[in-house]
């Protein structure tokens, strides 16, 4: 028998793995998938960075603005927009007001903004 408590949780449960003060990162991910509750601030500035993992936005709320790929083109997105970013796409970016975004990644992310990603 399937031991269902083991499989559900709730982002109240979820670790703040977040480096930067204010923002938070809370994470849930499988075998093959990861989803990331991120919350940031007007203004929380994400340094450009790239990953082997597959990457999709949906922002909830807010404005978030995106720089994407090697020339770090500007993309805005509001409440209901979704991004990919493909693996190893560089990307960075800020919070134009308070925002509340969900992230999946495939394969799941084992690191965290600021360390040094798998190849």
């Amino acid at each position: 028998m399937t031991d269902v408590a083991k499989l559900k949780s709730s982002l109240s449960n979820l670790e703040n793995v977040h480096p930067l003060a204010g923002c938070t990162m809370r994470r849930f991910g499988g075998e093959k998938v990861m989803l990331q509750e991120a919350t940031m601030p007007k203004g929380a500035v994400f340094a450009p960075h790239a990953h082997h993992n597959e990457q999709l936005v949906i922002v909830l709320e807010g404005r978030v603005r995106l720089d994407v790929g090697e020339d770090a083109t500007p993309v805005e997105l509001g409440p209901g927009d979704l991004m990919r970013l493909p693996p190893h796409v560089p990307h960075g970016g800020e919070a134009l007001e308070d925002c509340r975004l969900i992230d999946a990644f495939s394969p799941p992310r084992t690191t965290v903004l600021g360390e040094e990603e798998p190849e």
